[in-house]
Formats: C-alpha cells, sequence, structure tokens
C-alpha cells in the first residue's frame, strides 16, 4: 500500500525539491493513456534491486531526505517526457538544494541561537514542460490526427502503422525525431488523406533540416571553444 503523502515543508528547499518531484508524477500519470499505464509510474513498480528502492524513493518525495543522483536518475527516466535530457536540469536542482542544506543550520540549530529560520526557494527545473522547435511542431500535428482519428491506443496505432508502441509514444510527445517512414506510417494508421501526410512529411523535412543545423552549430561553437 502507498505511504500516506506527508505534508511538505514548503518553506526549506527539500521540501519544495520533494514537491516538484510529486508534481513529475502527478502530470505523468495525467498523459497516461490507460489505468495500466498510471499503474506503471506508482512508486512500486519503478522501484526495484537493480533500480532504487521504494523507501529512498518515497523518503525523497516526503521531503525527508534528497535522492541520490541515481535515485533521482530512476524517478526522472519514469516520469518525465524528456527521460536523460532533463536529468542534467533536475541534477543540478539536486545539487543545489543539497549545498544549501549542507552550508545552512537546521531550524532546531537556530532556534538554539535565538535566530530567526529563513527560507529560500531555489530554480526548478521545470523538466517536464513541453519542448518547443519544428520536432515539438511535428508532434502536435501528429497528436491533432491522432484526436481527430478519435485517439486510438498507442497500441492500436502501432498493430496498425507496423512500429513499437515506443516510437508511436516518442513520435507524438516529441521526445525526439521519428524517421520519415515513421511519420507516414502512423499518418496512415490515423487514416491521414493524402494531402495532410504531405503536409506531415514536408513538415518533418523542415525538422530535420533544423535539427541538423543545430547540431552543425552546436560542433562550430566547440571547435571554436577548443582553440
Amino acid at each position: 500500500m502507498p505511504n500516506r503523502p506527508r505534508v511538505l515543508d514548503l518553506t526549506h528547499p527539500l521540501g519544495q525539491f520533494a514537491n516538484e518531484l510529486r508534481r513529475l508524477q502527478r502530470e505523468a500519470m495525467g498523459r497516461a493513456q490507460s489505468p495500466d499505464d498510471v499503474d506503471k509510474l506508482q512508486v512500486e513498480k519503478i522501484a526495484g534491486p537493480q533500480t532504487a528502492s521504494r523507501a529512498t524513493i518515497y523518503a525523497a518525495l516526503s521531503g525527508r531526505r534528497l535522492p541520490s543522483p541515481r535515485t533521482l536518475l530512476v524517478m526522472v527516466m519514469a516520469w518525465d517526457p524528456r527521460g536523460t535530457e532533463a536529468f542534467e536540469a533536475w541534477l543540478t536542482f539536486r545539487n543545489d538544494v543539497e549545498t544549501f542544506v549542507s552550508s545552512t543550520p537546521t531550524a532546531e540549530e537556530k532556534a538554539a541561537r535565538g535566530d530567526t529560520v529563513s527560507s529560500r526557494n531555489l530554480p526548478v527545473p521545470r523538466a517536464s514542460q513541453p519542448p518547443q522547435g519544428p520536432v515539438a511542431e511535428l508532434s502536435r500535428a501528429l497528436r491533432e490526427l491522432r484526436d481527430n482519428a478519435g485517439r486510438p491506443k498507442f497500441w492500436e496505432i502501432s498493430r496498425q502503422a507496423g512500429v513499437s508502441e515506443a516510437t508511436v509514444s516518442r513520435a507524438l510527445r516529441g521526445d525526439r525525431m521519428p524517421s520519415r517512414e515513421t511519420i507516414q506510417a502512423i499518418a496512415s494508421a490515423l487514416h491521414a488523406d493524402q494531402e495532410t501526410t504531405e503536409r506531415l512529411t514536408a513538415a518533418w523535412t523542415v525538422a530535420q533540416l533544423n535539427t541538423r543545423a543545430a547540431l552543425a552549430q552546436r560542433a562550430i561553437d566547440r571547435g571554436l571553444a577548443e582553440t
């Protein structure tokens, strides 16, 4: 049985961090497509001997303890749609909290000295905000097409398109750049007409060009930084 949620102290960074982790899980459950998908996001399902213990995850969610980087990675990979891309921002947030906690006296220590207890709000990564750019525009077009088709389940689209359910999920969430063949297969599975399919293919081409341009620019920037 899941632990009863503990009331968080939102004046303290540990409570703020826990609150953001709870938000991350709630938003992940809100995106779930079925009760089975919701169940997979429960702490009991993501915990395990090869990942992280239930106790350490619940301690992080209750604001009692800061999760280790490994435990945080398990939570981010399970609940944040951007996966590893979001982890760096969450790890920075975690490390900021750790620095603050290790350098700040506890409330009891301050009270013993007669000091007032101050709070501090640390920057939140907002890692689960919808991505922006051409890939995001392409995924939004696919989601709109799915809505118009009556919102079939991912496994139904997968079966009709001849691609994996994970591929369908990533394409509709905008997690990564899908192949042109995947876009066309999903469009066909969602009964898109020729005009819609051509528009999606054109959007894919724009997204692909922008992605390559961004990668090229990063390579140039790295080269300049090393000179």
